[in-house]
């Protein structure tokens, strides 16, 4: 039996560096487990994935989530403002909310906006970043339609010497955060807080003029972990996360007629799960997790008596079993549970569903070269009923450089608590009939591996069908449907290498998505887009250069508004003065370009942080 398949356990709940003890610390970096639930190296899996480590975070100092994400291939990004602004991610040319992002396995987002809240991430607490691209609805059910997101929380390292970090920067920003871990026995504490407070700029443009005021934004974050290893090799964990703060923004368009008004919103983001994994036999690992994340969001004004919030909780379990059938093959079977509750001031005819799937997966060798990873799942969903996806892909080994993959898969993304029960008014109204948007996707993926380079490029075509849209079905009325459909063909390609001294990295995407009917684009999708990273070591210097670069897009589903095409430089520095400080001086948009990513909302201009990180 692999030795390693112990590191495996339940990949997905539990993932500390405690479970990865028996993974030599030099392929650490080349795992991947979101893509499967289980351990396996970037180089075998047979899914399109991004790992991005926590060296690979610090290297780039994006200033938050959202940047991070925009550096990989396949990931569109929209937002309306500066830092803590609502924003849209779009992976493959897919809509935002069809894709699945989870923390150490706790599903998040809004079951009322059907959206996660990606711009209140701390990248202080992040210790990795995995990336699948693709359907996985086979592994995770509903809104892994696009790909996966998963976020595993940092792990500080050092045995209860803590790490204490300031920055200052443009927009009077302010960062800080502290962390500490260490063991005592068997037993892992570890403890990471945070806090940013920054101005922010004049987010909203409306006829060419803004309200005059900047939209500041503040967030505290906390994380909380503790992890305990048994003789018999069970391991249990724990991880608590929370996020909360304040965000400003605009009223809208022409503004509040008070001129007194200043909107805010309070937002809280919160995720905690318990994991067990248990090895029953040396070839049957059993792991079981629960899980529960909140969302919670409400709109404030100091002059105004009236407020909005929306609320969901999301409460799950998970139970996996992991056997190891022989040297070539490895069987996954398991059962997950969801419950989603919804609250706030909007009172919705039904405030909670629930969701329960078995879903079965094998992965393993057909012969020396020829690799096979298939899974199917079964979703029972209270609203809508049973759902079925699966996903099955092929690896070829064309020689010892090249690998040729070809996969296939579904997935869906079951309506919102705001499209099936919004209270009916004579303005709008839910629909109970509406059916879950489903997808059909194929990709066909060459891979390249060399001494001092490697490549990956791919070409998909995804189909997506019902897709639920709110349209006027008489006037002044409104009312969602499954109306739509869409056809997105794409392609990407990643490039890593070394020239000389210098460390490069680019991830090239080309996506054309479609609405059917139409013809037309997609609103807020860029058709082209190149991210590429140059990093290079000077003793204790370190030196990096961002370029990115997108062709225009449109703001609207007509495709009249037109968003200009845009590229954007920023320089990276880093200096070791000695084993207990470094610092880092982070310079965005050095050029000053002028650019939007949604019509009516500005985007920061040049900007500066420069931080200090003392390791006691």
């Amino acid at each position: 039996m692999n030795k390693h398949f112990f590191a495996a356990v339940l990949a997905v709940p539990i993932f500390t560096p405690d479970l990865l003890a028996e993974v030599p610390k030099k392929n650490i970096e080349n795992i991947v487990v979101t893509a499967t639930r289980t351990v396996s190296s970037i180089d075998d899996s047979l899914a399109a994935v991004t790992v991005i480590d926590r060296k690979k975070i610090e290297q780039l100092q994006a200033y938050d989530f959202l940047e991070l994400l925009a550096s990989t291939p396949g990931i569109d990004v929209s937002r309306n403002g500066g830092r803590g602004a609502n924003t849209s991610v779009y992976l493959r040319g897919s809509n935002n909310g069809h894709t699945m992002v989870l923390v150490d396995g706790v599903r998040l987002g809004s079951a009322t906006l059907g959206t996660v809240s990606l711009q209140h991430i701390d990248l202080d607490q992040v210790e990795r970043v995995e990336i699948v691209r693709g359907p996985r609805s086979s592994l995770y059910g509903s809104e892994a339609l696009g790909g996966v997101i998963q976020i595993f929380s940092r792990q500080p390292e050092r045995q209860f010497k803590p790490t204490i970090s300031f920055g200052i920067g443009t927009e009077s920003t302010f960062e800080s955060s502290f962390s500490v871990a260490g063991s005592v026995g068997k037993n892992t504490v570890g403890l990471t807080v945070s806090h940013l407070e920054t101005a922010g700029i004049d987010s909203q443009v409306f006829d060419g003029n803004t309200d005059g005021d900047d939209d500041a934004y503040r967030a505290s974050s906390a994380h909380l972990s503790f992890s305990r290893s048994f003789d018999s090799g069970a391991e249990l964990a724990m991880n608590y996360k929370k996020s909360s703060g304040e965000k400003e923004y605009d009223q809208g368009d022409g503004y509040s007629t008070d001129p007194n008004s200043a909107p805010y919103g309070e937002f809280e983001v919160v995720s905690s799960n318990l994991s067990l994994a248990v090895p029953v036999t040396d070839v049957w690992l059993s792991s079981l997790s629960l899980g529960r994340s909140t969302d919670e969001n409400v709109s404030l004004d100091d002059n105004m008596p009236d407020f909005d919030k929306f609320i969901t909780h999301r409460n799950q379990a998970s139970w996996q079993n992991d056997l190891q059938i022989n040297e070539n093959y490895l069987v996954t079977v398991g059962y997950d549970y969801l419950e989603d509750e919804v609250g706030g001031t909007q009172v919705y005819s039904k405030d909670s569903r629930s969701n329960c799937a078995l879903f079965a997966q094998i992965q393993g060798n057909i012969s020396e070269n020829f690799d096979v990873t298939s899974g199917y799942r079964r979703d029972k969903n209270e609203q809508f009923g049973y759902k079925t996806t699966y996903n099955i892909a092929f690896g070829l080994d064309l020689d010892n450089a090249h690998r040729l993959i070809i996969s296939r898969g579904t997935g869906f993304k079951a309506p919102t608590f705001n499209d099936l029960y919004w209270p009916a008014s004579p303005w709008s109204a839910g629909n109970e009939d509406l059916l879950p948007e489903e997808s059909v996707s194929t990709e066909l993926e060459l891979r390249g591996r060399y001494d001092s380079l490697s490549w990956t490029l791919s070409a998909y075509r995804n189909e997506i069908n019902n897709l639920i849209d709110w349209a006027e079905t008489r006037v002044g009325f409104w009312q969602p449907s499954n109306i739509d459909s869409a056809k997105i063909v794409g392609s990407e390609l990643s490039i890593a290498t070394t020239l000389g001294e210098w460390n490069l990295n680019v991830a090239a995407s080309y996506a054309k998505p479609e609405d059917e009917l139409t013809g037309r684009l997609l609103a807020r999708r860029a058709k082209k887009s190149i991210a590429a990273q140059i990093q290079r070591q000077y003793n204790e210097l370190s030196v990096g250069l961002n370029i990115k670069s997108q062709s225009h897009r449109f703001d609207d589903s007509a495709n009249t508004e037109r968003l200009a095409g845009y590229g954007i430089l920023g320089v990276r520095l880093a200096y070791v003065f000695s084993k207990k400080i470094t610092g880092n001086l982070a310079l965005d948009n050095i050029l000053n370009k002028d650019y939007q990513l949604s019509n009516d909302y500005e985007t920061s201009g040049s900007s500066a942080l420069i931080s200090i990180n003392y390791k006691m």
